[in-house]
């Protein structure tokens, strides 16, 4: 789990560090009996994914889209979001010079294995040192959708992250 590493001035307030202290006990344990990857998951699973030839690209399970770059996760500042973007017919609309391709999984591992130990700031400030142990989410900057990486699945040809709702709809 992301641990709290900056000052803001709400966190020098004792009630609230304290509040944030307890929030992230819970969240702790909530995560421990969830299916939801860890950062360093996420890594081993990529890892044992046979790649001789070093082309397999990374894409999620939903709605032909890829994996982009990491941020804090707005639902939970000391966790990880990681962005998506679209594939596909997409190019046509891309001005030159902006598409995005679709990582591969030597790239999406070598993107996993930056956030170990670095420093994200939080979207409403703080600052979130993550670790091998941080859960991973799959959103864009400033979203907060409950959508979580749980599996990691070899189509021979590509990879594909596996993602679940975390939120109960009931």
């Amino acid at each position: 789990m992301g641990k709290y590493v900056g000052n803001t001035e709400s966190m020098r307030d004792p009630f609230v560090s304290n509040l944030h202290r307890i929030v992230q006990e819970q969240r702790k344990k909530e995560f421990e009996d969830s299916e939801q990857l860890s950062l360093g998951e996420l890594i081993e699973k990529l890892k044992t994914i046979p790649d001789p030839k070093g082309d397999k690209t990374v894409e999620f399970d939903f709605a032909g889209t890829f994996p982009t770059t990491l941020e804090s996760y707005r639902g939970s500042y000391c966790e990880l979001a990681l962005g998506w973007d679209v594939s596909g017919y997409k190019a046509w609309t891309v001005k030159k010079g902006e598409e995005k391709n679709i990582p591969t999984i030597k790239q999406l591992i070598k993107e996993l294995e930056s956030a170990i130990g670095k420093i994200y700031q939080g979207w409403k400030g703080g600052d979130f040192q993550m670790d091998v142990d941080t859960p991973i989410w799959v959103d864009n900057s400033g979203n907060c959708n409950q959508t979580a990486i749980v599996d990691v699945k070899d189509a021979g040809w590509g990879v594909f992250l596996i993602t679940k709702c975390m939120e109960d709809f009931s």
